[in-house]
């Protein structure tokens, strides 16, 4: 969404622009297989002021998030979504679920042909099946084009500036392991559903020429996929896996690693819990819940089993669902009975993996039979970050300088989002972010998109 966002931005600001995209549609992208949901928080669409809504990026970044591009994302978020429903026309429908919240008509699958045919109206020139291999610069280092594979073969294109929009590097291996390395079980690469054309070319090229690299924590955004995975680049039927599609069981049940442990606070946006499991033994992890807690939601928990059969394991025992899950049943075991005793007595919150930070899901686990939603594993989705760049979108290189006709939109720059980790005494990892803040990174996409276009076109003109 970025490119083609900042393309036509670049279109209207009066620039000639060539978008050059290595697949051969605009349809393998993370944009297309996202859920198409859009939070704007900011007034008149949801609650927050601008300022508000810089606040709370600055308390739950931990000091990592680049206070200049969270103040533009907060100025501009507003007119920026008016002007894609308004002005563009993309058609939304209110999420009921969130304030502020909208959803794609057509999810996300339909936001790329729709900003093509915009893009293609005003002119774009598109070239497929057109790999970016080496960006051109001149002896002062500025960025003058870029070298491609087409078809054809080799081909230079000579630009005023070049705007980076490449995504993340998730489907790159080599780099996972280098730039994420032991947070990263292999599991969670294996069973990725993030687009197979990531694989980090725009990154590779812009560290290339001196720009600023992994400086700051990525954001590793994760789905949760369970036994109808089926292979890379393949969103499966049940959209999302167990922490979306059995969000509500998700939240008050308790989420349990190999080694019989929780490892996250269930009442998380399903995200961050998505993610942690990518870090437990063997990458793996399971959902537990009881009697009483899928009376709460039975629709939910059927209409799950109607679409993957199978997934849920039924056991009269704590014990039992152990050894169906590789779990040590005495650990299982004591991990149940101290969080409801802490549950009963009020202190969930108090619990060295607290439970109800987010939301009050807090309920005993002790009403048989007891049930398990596993195997569940991490699903890579997009990983944000690694590129450093400014609040007009251009890339800075390592003395925190810019690279003259460089600039970047979407997940390939960091700044905005983050993820941290942490170990707790048991040597368990858990893990949060500040996704959760904004819970869609789509109107990220579109800010810094149109900043992209708006700032290399200026540039562009500047030098011609």
């Amino acid at each position: 969404m970025g490119g083609l966002t900042a393309a036509i931005q670049a279109k209207n600001c009066g620039a000639r622009v060539v978008l050059v995209e290595k697949s051969p549609d605009v349809n393998r992208s993370s944009t297309a297989i996202a859920g198409g949901g859009f939070t704007i928080h900011v007034e008149p669409y949801g609650e927050y002021s601008q300022e508000d809504l810089i606040q709370a990026f600055l308390k739950t970044s931990d000091g990592h998030c680049d206070p200049n591009l969270v103040r533009t994302f907060a100025a501009k978020l507003a007119a920026d979504f008016t002007w894609l429903k308004d002005d563009l026309g993309l058609s939304f429908t209110p999420n009921p679920a969130r304030k502020g919240g909208f959803l794609v008509m057509g999810r996300g699958a339909a936001i790329p042909p729709f900003l093509e045919k915009v893009a293609r109206e005003k002119r774009v020139d598109f070239q497929f099946d057109t790999a970016a291999k080496r960006l051109l610069t001149n002896e002062s280092g500025q960025v003058i084009g870029l070298e491609a594979t087409t078809p054809n073969g080799p081909k230079e294109f000579h630009t005023g500036a070049v705007v980076l929009a490449t995504g993340g590097f998730e489907s790159n291996g080599e780099m996972v392991r280098k730039y994420l390395g032991p947070q990263v079980h292999e599991t969670a690469f294996e069973h990725r559903v993030s687009s197979t054309s990531h694989t980090g070319e725009g990154q590779l090229m812009a560290m290339e020429i001196g720009a600023s690299f992994a400086k700051k924590p990525f954001l590793i955004h994760c789905g949760a996929e369970d036994k109808a995975w089926e292979s890379p680049g393949v969103r499966p039927k049940n959209q999302g896996g167990p922490t979306r599609a059995l969000l509500n069981t998700s939240r008050w049940g308790l989420w349990i690693n190999k080694r019989g442990m929780r490892f996250i606070d269930e009442s998380s946006e399903s995200d961050p819990v998505s993610t942690a499991i990518m870090r437990q033994p063997e990458g793996v992890a399971a959902l537990i819940f009881d009697r009483k807690t899928r009376e709460r939601f039975p629709e939910e928990a059927q209409k799950y089993e109607d679409a993957v059969p199978g997934a849920i394991l039924q056991g009269q025992t704590l014990g039992e669902i152990a050894e169906m899950i590789g779990a040590p049943a005495a650990q299982l075991e004591s991990t149940v009975r101290k969080f409801n005793v802490s549950v009963t007595n009020g202190k969930a919150l108090t619990l060295e993996i607290p439970k109800g930070e987010h939301l009050p899901t807090a309920a005993p686990i002790e009403n048989p039979p007891f049930y398990a939603v596993y195997p569940v594993w991490s699903s890579m989705n997009t990983i944000w970050g690694g590129l450093e760049i400014d609040a007009q979108a251009r890339v800075l290189d390592g003395d925190a300088h810019a690279i003259p006709g460089l600039y970047a939109a979407g997940a390939i720059f960091g700044g905005i989002f983050n993820g941290i980790w942490s170990q707790i005494s048991s040597g368990t990892w858990t893990y949060r972010s500040n996704h959760d803040l904004l819970a869609a990174s789509l109107q990220v996409c579109l800010v810094f998109g149109r900043v992209a276009g708006e700032s290399a076109a200026a540039y562009a003109k500047d030098i011609s």
